[in-house]
């Protein structure tokens, strides 16, 4: 268990990861290490910019402690078709470089292996993530996702517990599947699963910046349809989260549990026309003062959505809060056993809408 930087620039091997010369000590990351990448990497003449690092030639999966990117780096980390790959039980990835890394969590074939944090604190980098395994028989896990400042990109089914959007210059752009674990191989491990809940993300916090997300943002063991309470998977505090994005029609069904707006926008802009009986639903939401739910954008105009779904759910809006289900389309209704209660917000219906209850 060593701590060790990245020099890159030895000959012939000048950014080769598996290159034992290129690292500080004379060896390659190893399970149990702290790793840096920072300003004591060597400059590339024929860059401009520090040494990157590529990884297509690194043969093990180690377990790190610590993989950290300082703000003194502005090379690039590996590549889309040859990413990073190692995982850290209880350890932390911190991305703070100005470059692009591209990183996979990944114990190697037929394993599971999680990231405990992973930080996005970049002033000006790109940092894209993948789960190498998401399946009922092996789940490479990001058990929390912190992103502060800078640009993230995740991939389709990666698999996340808790992701958290706190900065004002943070965007997130999230692919299909994602957040959605797998089977039941996480039941009573990370983020306290439970066997009933063992393919939800357990909650998205949006107070800052721009998230994107195409992806459904809640399950219950697989099923959306459940008589339970909602489990609290969403809470927005300011910033722009959009739920969905042009374009995305393929699914059925997208469904939100409980969505929380303290302020800030959740756009809902999902739409499942896939030329099937598709629709999105928010089973329930709560909007404070400041906080707006915009169903009115012509981004997803189109597919149909509905509020509740046969639990008795009740909505609410409260004094300062916004609901806006003026798109024009007829095509938002509130489930029969589901109502909404206003508390002195604003609720905005065109009177061309048919909004029915």
């Amino acid at each position: 268990m060593s701590t060790i930087y990245w020099l890159g620039g030895t000959t012939d091997h000048t950014t080769d990861a598996n290159y034992g010369s290129n690292w500080s000590g004379g060896s390659v990351p190893a399970t149990g290490d702290s790793v840096h990448i920072d300003g004591r990497t060597g400059d590339d003449s024929g860059t401009g910019y520090k040494y990157a690092i590529t990884w297509d030639n690194f043969v093990t999966y180690p377990d790190l402690d610590l993989f950290y990117v300082h703000s003194t780096y502005d090379g690039d980390l590996a590549t889309s078709s040859d990413p990073l790959e190692f995982y850290l039980t209880d350890g932390n990835f911190i991305f703070e470089g100005t470059g692009t890394c591209y990183y996979k969590c990944s114990a190697g074939v037929s394993s599971s292996g999680d990231c405990q944090l992973l930080i996005n604190n970049s002033s000006s980098g790109s940092l894209y993530i993948y789960s190498l395994y998401n399946s009922s028989s092996y789940t490479n896990l990001f058990e929390e996702i912190r992103s502060i400042s800078g640009t993230l990109t995740i991939a389709d089914d990666t698999a996340i517990a808790e992701i958290a959007n706190i900065g004002t210059t943070s965007i997130i752009i999230a692919g299909t599947g994602c957040g959605l674990v797998q089977g039941s191989y996480y039941s009573g491990r990370a983020n306290n699963y439970d066997s009933n809940r063992a393919n939800m993300v357990t909650k998205i916090i949006q107070k800052a910046g721009t998230f994107t997300y195409d992806s459904n943002l809640s399950f219950y063991n697989g099923n959306p349809s459940c008589g339970d309470p909602l489990e609290e998977v969403f809470e927005i505090y300011g910033g722009t989260f959009n739920w969905g994005t042009e374009g995305n029609e393929v699914e059925d069904i997208m469904d939100a549990g409980l969505v929380r707006i303290f302020g800030g926008t959740f756009n809902w802009r999902v739409s499942c026309n896939d030329g099937s009986s598709g629709k999105s639903f928010i089973y329930q939401f709560e909007i404070y003062s400041g906080g707006i739910l915009d169903a009115s954008l012509s981004v997803g105009s189109d597919g149909d959505k509905q509020i509740g779904n046969g639990d008795g759910s009740i909505s609410q809006i409260f004094t300062g809060g916004i609901a806006r289900f003026n798109n024009g389309n007829s095509n938002i209704s509130v489930e029969s056993s589901s109502s909404i209660v206003n508390y002195g917000g604003s609720i905005v219906i065109p009177d061309a809408a048919n909004l029915t209850f």
